[in-house]
């Protein structure tokens, strides 16, 4: 037919125009001076400090958090930065420090280049592109798509979502039945803990209570940690130093996180994040991780403080790992043994020299360093009279007396009188082992 019926369209006039509605997928959104628009369609300015999880998808395979800092021109809340966890690996976007700086772009803690997307993690759907020195965009599947903008000092982030996923989101943005969403931070675990330290001239106690030296030289891994099921995990670092009379103890301590830059804590009371020196306290970081100054040191709250590392810089390092059932590990290995249960099997089997060996591991731009095959002779005691009398506190010294009845003195006693009979010729760190008991 040469005209059609309106409505109707074709050779013959038997297809239907049909104009299909528009289909509006949920949005979130963060912009400005810390206005907020949730995923119920709700608007609202946003005060908190420190680190949100703003949307967690129903499985948790997928989720953003960001660090809320106060904003240049009002007394609500900036994002400064984001870490989107995409099924076991997380990319972390940071604003500059100054206004025009460079953002850092960062997959699994490692500095990356997305001009070319980029696939995270590998084989996930997920992909990572910046399309411009500003704009990054990360599109899953099931039509999610995350825009974020570097704003100034700031960040501004669009996130479109299924109805699916929208349906039971949990998070600040809360989800589109309704719920306008929690305004709570990440929970913090105030569980039990287990321990593991070195003080003194690298006397060990690992997780499950062994007691050892080793006077290695070189740089090693105290403790390697992995979440059950997962690669997602933190590793502490030790670089050894030169301690009394020529002996080696625990010296910088670097610690590496996934999905942040690396951290480190040096002997000379410097703590940096990647190449930038921290000087103001607390400092909040993705992941719900925090560095403190505290009476007992500086210390690094690791993931809403399922773990921490105490960092003294007098040779003493203390890693603590949540002991509570709902927090679980697949891989815990270093110096600081397998966190079993079983004190005998944390040294594998070998002597505490050959096992420290294995520990061996690099940081990169440390000089290189290679440890001899058998371990250094230890020189006889020359004053164990007063050795043993000034250890003799930690055993009967009402000093100690609330300590004995929780703590086993016995592992702090030996070491105590290994290290004076050094410290007895120079006077100097005759009280470490005590400061690591008490």
């Amino acid at each position: 037919c040469s005209t059609c019926t309106p409505g109707w369209t074709g050779a013959d006039c038997s297809v239907a125009v049909t104009e299909l509605p528009d289909v509006f997928l949920p949005v979130w959104t963060v912009f400005g001076e810390g206005h907020f628009t949730a995923l119920s369609g709700s608007s609202f300015d946003f005060s908190g400090r420190g680190v949100y999880a703003l949307s967690i998808s129903p499985d948790a395979s997928f989720s953003v958090s960001s660090n809320q800092v106060p904003c240049q021109f009002s007394s609500m809340s900036c994002a400064q930065a984001v870490s989107v966890f995409i099924k076991g690996s997380t990319i972390m976007i940071e604003a500059p420090n100054l206004v025009g700086g460079q953002p850092t772009l960062t997959v699994d803690g490692a500095v990356v280049s997305a001009y070319v997307p980029v696939e995270v993690p590998a084989g996930s759907g997920y992909f990572l592109t910046q399309t411009s020195e500003t704009n990054f965009v990360v599109d899953g599947i099931d039509s999610l798509r995350l825009l974020i903008t570097i704003n100034g000092r700031f960040l501004d982030m669009t996130c479109q979502v299924s109805r699916d996923y929208c349906a039971k989101s949990t998070g600040v943005m809360g989800s589109c039945n309704g719920d306008s969403g929690s305004t709570k931070q990440v929970a913090t675990y105030t569980g039990a803990y287990t321990t593991c330290s070195v003080f003194g001239e690298s006397h060990y106690l690992t997780f499950d209570g062994a007691a050892y030296t080793f006077p290695g030289k070189c740089t090693y891994t105290m403790a390697r940690v992995r979440f059950n099921g997962t690669d997602i995990g933190f590793s502490v670092i030790v670089s050894q130093a030169v301690c009394l009379q020529g002996a080696y103890c625990a010296g910088d301590v670097t610690i590496v996180l996934s999905g942040l830059d690396p951290i480190k804590f040096l002997t000379d009371g410097s703590v940096f994040v990647g190449s930038k020196s921290v000087s103001t306290f607390p400092m909040l970081l993705l992941s719900s991780t925090t560095i403190q100054r505290t009476p007992a040191g500086t210390v690094l709250q690791i993931f809403a403080s399922v773990a921490q590392v105490i960092y003294t810089g007098t040779g003493q390092v203390t890693v603590n790992i949540a002991s509570d059932a709902s927090v679980s590990y697949s891989n815990v290995s270093g110096l600081c043994g397998n966190d079993n249960g079983i004190a005998a099997d944390d040294l594998n089997g070998l002597t505490p020299y050959a096992f420290g060996l294995t520990c061996a591991t690099t940081i990169p731009g440390s000089i290189a360093c290679t440890d001899s095959a058998v371990p250094p002779t230890q020189p006889a005691c020359s004053n164990s009279a007063l050795a043993q009398s000034f250890c003799e506190t930690l055993a009967n010294g009402t000093a100690y007396a609330a300590c004995r009845s929780t703590v086993d003195v016995l592992p702090y006693l030996s070491a105590c009188v290994q290290d004076a009979c050094k410290a007895s010729v120079t006077g100097a760190g005759l009280g470490i082992p005590c400061q690591a008991y008490a």
